[in-house]
């Protein structure tokens, strides 16, 4: 457990370096201050990842206000329906560069799907 607890601090401390030596990042813990002051969020996380590398990570705020417990990198967010927001914009993009129509029906793209009503999908298609 103190091997990986180890681990993990250098890894943190590897991030918080890197980020600190990339130029591209200047003024940006000023900024994200900013925005943490004026949206009036009570806290929120940021990672920025260059190819398959975190070279920023840090939290800012609080997780818990009343006991001005800080956010940190491994902060757990509720996000409710957001991830659907996110699908949308991603097919709105594939379907501008023509990588997918919405008249196609989804099993061309995932095989594997399945729905409840089998129905559904012989009238899509």
């Amino acid at each position: 457990m103190k091997k990986i607890i180890l681990i993990l601090l250098c890894i943190f401390a590897t991030v918080t370096i890197t980020a600190q030596k990339d130029k591209r990042l200047n003024g940006i813990e000023k900024e994200l201050n900013t925005l943490l002051k004026t949206s009036k969020a009570s806290g929120f996380a940021v990672a920025i990842v260059e190819g398959n590398k975190v070279v920023y990570a840090k939290g800012f705020g609080y997780r818990d206000c009343e006991n001005k417990l800080p956010v940190d990198t491994n902060t757990l967010f509720a996000i409710g329906s957001t991830t659907k927001a996110f699908t949308s914009a991603i097919l709105g993009k594939l379907r501008a560069s023509k990588k997918l129509s919405f008249d196609d029906n989804p099993r061309k793209y995932i095989p594997k799907l399945e729905f409840y009503n089998n129905n559904i999908i012989s009238k899509a298609s």
